[in-house]
This record gives C-alpha cells, structure tokens and sequence, in this order.
C-alpha cells in the first residue's frame, strides 16, 4: 500500500479539517478501530500455528505506517528486584525489539517513548 512521503500537501489538510469527524473534540471517532489484545511482553514470542512472532503477527494484522511504543515497566523497586528480571526485560527490552523489527520489515515508522530511568 502506497505511503505518503513528505508533508501533507494544503488541499489534503483542508479536506481533513473540513471532514465532519475532524478534530479532537469529535463526537465519534474517524475510524473505528477494534480492540486487539497485545502484550508487549510476549511479543517476541512465536505464534506455533504461523511461525511468526505476535509483533509480526500484530504489525501484519493491522498495517500501521507508524508504530508507537509506550509501554514500559517504570516501577524502579520491581524493575530492580532478581525475581522480577525476566518481566522486566521481556517488556522494556525484547518486546520493543520484536515489535520494532516487525514495523521495519513492514515498512512502518517506529517511534519509542521511554522513561527518564536507566537499570544496572
């Protein structure tokens, strides 16, 4: 599916501002998504029916351009504690990992948001 690859141009941005649904404040959403269960912690994982991870299998799913990564296990006591390591790695690192490699082998933008913490 064909991307854009550079700004908006002006008649394409205000189409989008003339559309009913514009806005934040509109009633309803432009586009209905529905709800599909992820964990970040198991997106390494593989699916055993496909092969595939459950971030290809989510980034196959619904085809996003961009990708953003906003999960993180931020409690700093917990994140620090040896009985807790795995969890914490699955979510803060193998998880992001798998579902950034997913978007880049489809193509799609990945933007990771992170906390102001750094682990030993």
């Amino acid at each position: 599916r064909a991307r854009p690859t550079g700004p908006p141009s002006r008649a394409a941005m205000a189409a989008a501002a003339a559309a009913p649904d514009a806005g934040t404040d509109a009633p309803t959403p432009a586009v209905a998504m529905p709800s599909i269960p992820f964990d970040l912690a198991t997106a390494g994982e593989l699916d055993e029916l496909s092969g595939l991870t459950r971030a290809q299998l989510l980034v196959e799913r619904t085809r996003p351009c961009v990708v953003f990564i906003c999960a993180a296990a931020t409690w700093v006591d917990g994140c620090e504690r040896q009985d807790m390591r795995a969890g914490v790695q699955a979510t803060n690192v193998d998880g992001p990992v798998a579902l950034a490699k997913a978007a880049h082998a489809a193509e799609a933008r990945t933007v990771y948001f992170s906390t102001d913490y750094v682990f030993d």
